[in-house]
């Protein structure tokens, strides 16, 4: 007898899709609408926050199975898997047969059917499947912390930072001056100068219309953003 293996890609590829879709601990439980109605006979929209709370821990409860995102390969397992399984080595050993009864039960080959969404959808996600806490640990174990409280998304450049993410931005010049801003920082840090640093075409250009229109504005400008010299340009 070996460890059960649970149900991987191994077993269906589709299950490789359903677990890198959800974020989720686990599924097939009973309905929230329908256990609203078993425990306070009314809709699930009409309850208030406690009775919401009931309502899901009865939910996730009543799970049949589990999913094992950090796992390699990533699996899910029954609730009720016998943790151990027959070695067919050198073949893959099969998963216990609680496990098999999941992947036969409707609700997990509804799950796995499903396709991955796009990005740009994850964000309409319920926030019932974004652990927050689990996150909050993710984020400080990457450095990403600042990014995600939600006080920082008041921050303009957080905002930009995440639009040009998106996609939503596209301004050269703007994206050139950003860049050379950084550089020139992290550089001055380390006690080195902008010697040899290339800038973007776009703000090189844009400064360069700038000396010619007005060597006096460009001088100015250089006390304040990195730049080539005049001198550079010839």
């Amino acid at each position: 007898m070996v460890a059960c293996c649970g149900l991987t890609a191994s077993h269906d590829p589709r299950i490789e899709t359903y677990l890198s879709r959800t974020g989720y601990s686990g599924g097939g439980g009973t309905n929230v609408a329908e256990i609203a109605k078993t425990l306070f006979n009314m809709t699930f929209s009409t309850l208030d926050e406690e009775q919401r709370q009931k309502v899901i821990t009865t939910q996730e409860l009543s799970q049949t199975w589990e999913n094992k995102h950090h796992l390699v390969p990533p699996a899910v397992y029954s609730r009720r898997c016998t943790k151990e399984t027959l070695d067919l080595s050198p073949h893959l050993p099969l998963p216990c047969n609680e496990c098999l009864t999941v992947y036969k039960s409707r609700a997990f080959k509804n799950a796995i059917r499903r396709q991955k969404p796009s990005a740009k959808n994850y964000i309409h996600t319920n926030h019932r499947f974004r652990p927050k806490v689990l996150g909050e640990i993710y984020a400080l174990s990457v450095g990403t912390k600042e990014l995600i409280e939600e006080q920082s998304k008041k921050s303009p450049f957080v905002r930009y930072a995440l639009g040009v993410l998106q996609g939503k931005y596209d301004d050269k010049v703007f994206e050139g001056l950003t860049k050379a801003m950084l550089i020139r920082n992290e550089k001055e840090e380390n006690g080195i100068g902008l010697q040899n640093f290339k800038y973007s075409p776009a703000y090189d250009e844009f400064m360069n219309i700038m000396r010619i229109t007005s060597p006096s504005a460009y001088r100015v400008l250089r006390e304040w953003f990195p730049a080539r010299t005049s001198e550079s340009f010839r």
